[in-house]
């Protein structure tokens, strides 16, 4: 899978890809290359290069790369000195369970997240965490409702997406039903 027409239809495609990375070897240098095979590469590099938090990039392990993402993944990895990975399970994996690790920082919360996975890999995340507005519980993404914060009530309320589905959608306080704006947030 290399996500071709995503990647074209991106609008920062021709800045990123088309006037250094695929005209120049092309057309300025002939490197025996053509678009499309130049296109492919960079499919396939996007599709499947692991973000690297600590070494500021990504990288392609070509047996690590058949591993699928999940924000609440059963598995970690590990770049060791030589440039070698270590997948190490986090739980119990039973037999015919799929392994799966986190493509980006799981620190991160849903906003952060979600939005480095489409742009990244080219896919919106629908685990459980990324389908639930207070993240298993946890509101990674949280912040506090300026609304009630203004009240005597010493509450933690925090506002959530009004659809998980949606990056782009606006949030709604559970307790006042102040809508804040995407943009706001």
């Amino acid at each position: 899978m290399d996500h071709r027409d995503d990647i074209i239809a991106d609008p920062q495609f021709e800045e990123l890809w088309n006037s250094l990375v695929i005209k120049f070897p092309t057309k300025e240098f002939e490197s025996g290359f053509s678009s499309d095979e130049i296109l492919r590469g960079i499919g396939l590099f996007c599709t499947n290069a692991v973000s690297m938090v600590d070494c500021n990039g990504r990288w392609i392990f070509p047996t690590f790369s058949f591993l699928s993402h999940s924000c609440i993944s059963n598995s970690r990895f590990f770049v060791h000195p030589g440039d070698m990975v270590v997948v190490r399970a986090q739980m119990d994996v039973k037999a015919g369970i799929e392994v799966t690790i986190p493509y980006t920082d799981p620190f991160s919360g849903n906003i952060v997240r979600r939005e480095s996975i489409r742009n990244l890999w080219y896919f919106l995340c629908c685990c459980e965490r990324c389908q639930d507005v207070t993240e298993l519980g946890t509101n990674a993404s949280a912040v506090r409702c300026r609304t009630c914060m203004a009240s005597d009530e010493v509450m933690q309320i925090f506002p959530a997406p009004t659809d998980s589905e949606d990056l782009h959608a606006d949030w709604s306080c559970s307790q006042c039903q102040n809508t804040i704006g995407n943009n706001t947030i």
